[in-house]
């Protein structure tokens, strides 16, 4: 599939391909029905309008509809890009590359089945070892695990994003558990990789991704925490207060209500794990903003929305941090 990627498309070229259709939404402008899209693909998403006198047949036609085959111009809508659609229709299995409609991991699903082993087997406590490798030596489920997104569009929202992240966090987990002698550095750690476990049940799509059924009612917290007590329950002689903590661990790392944890972290390695969370997703997500929006020669970038500011881009163009330290 050798298309133009949305991202690299100019104001007032053609474009002619098969981009993930991410939602559509019928609108009313003086009586004249309209639609609204939203595509994308490997390298990022853009908005799209149509406005043919079929619109209502064009909106029924998309229904239950991944991946389309778009035809129009793209133009600017309120200082942002959008495509005036001419044409549009479900594309065909064969007609498309899924794996080129969705970000791909920044590291190989090889490289990451291998830290979670290097994991694993730094872990001495035989309770913890044993619950890891019961989850993560299953044939079935690791695949699954490392081609997983972290989230759906703010950090980790591309194909190996879960691995890469609790990979990331154990990390981070692993410095901060050196630093401080009262930490459980083997709890800390499995708190590490299995606390955003239940973002497997939470998250699905070929195309784009989305919220499960189950994502929505009940939220990868208390998703994750069934699956790891599912497990620890196959075991035997696993301590009740070990499992506990764990639990603990993994339904506090949001930190507090309002970030959907129903519980705030209360021992030492929870609030390490939480804050260890924190940094690592706000990282990731940054550092995708900066990579995104540094080719539009902007010194700021646009508003980011979930942070609520702008990201300050020219430290990090190319020779930015060379001549800062030659000046200095």
């Amino acid at each position: 599939m050798d298309q133009a990627k949305l991202r690299e498309i100019g104001i007032g070229e053609a474009i002619t391909g098969f981009y993930a259709l991410r939602t559509r939404r019928k609108r009313d402008y003086e009586g004249k029905c309209y639609l609204i899209f939203e595509f994308g693909d490997s390298s990022g998403r853009i908005a799209g309008v149509y406005w043919g006198d079929d619109a209502v047949d064009v909106y029924n036609l998309l229904e239950k509809t991944e991946v389309v085959k778009i035809q129009g111009t793209t133009g600017e809508y309120r200082g942002k890009s959008q495509i005036k659609v001419n044409r549009i229709r479900p594309a065909r299995p064969d007609e498309f590359d899924f794996q080129q409609l969705l970000p791909g991991p920044r590291t190989s699903q090889e490289d990451l089945a291998e830290h979670i082993q290097d994991i694993i087997e730094s872990i001495s406590n035989p309770h913890l070892r044993q619950l890891l490798e019961r989850i993560f030596n299953d044939g079935d489920f690791l695949p699954t695990f490392l081609s997983a997104p972290a989230g759906k569009l703010w950090h980790g929202a591309y194909i190996g994003g879960l691995a890469e992240h609790s990979v990331n966090v154990a990390a981070i987990c692993d410095n901060a558990a050196g630093i401080f002698d009262l930490c459980h550095r083997d709890l800390l750690i499995s708190g590490a990789i299995l606390h955003d476990i239940g973002k497997v049940e939470e998250l699905a799509g070929k195309a784009s991704l989305d919220y499960t059924i189950p994502g929505r009612l009940i939220g990868h917290i208390v998703l994750g925490e069934r699956f790891v007590r599912r497990v620890i329950e196959s075991i035997d002689n696993f301590p009740v207060k070990l499992a506990d903590e764990i639990s603990h661990m993994i339904v506090s790392h949001h930190g507090e209500g309002t970030m959907g944890s129903p519980i705030e972290p209360k021992t030492l390695e929870a609030s390490i794990l939480h804050y260890a969370d924190r940094l690592e997703s706000e990282a990731n997500a940054l550092s995708h903003v900066i990579d995104v929006q540094l080719p539009n020669g902007e010194v700021f970038s646009d508003w980011i929305r979930p942070i609520e500011r702008h990201i300050y881009l020219e430290p990090y163009r190319t020779g930015s941090a060379e001549e800062g330290d030659s000046d200095a």
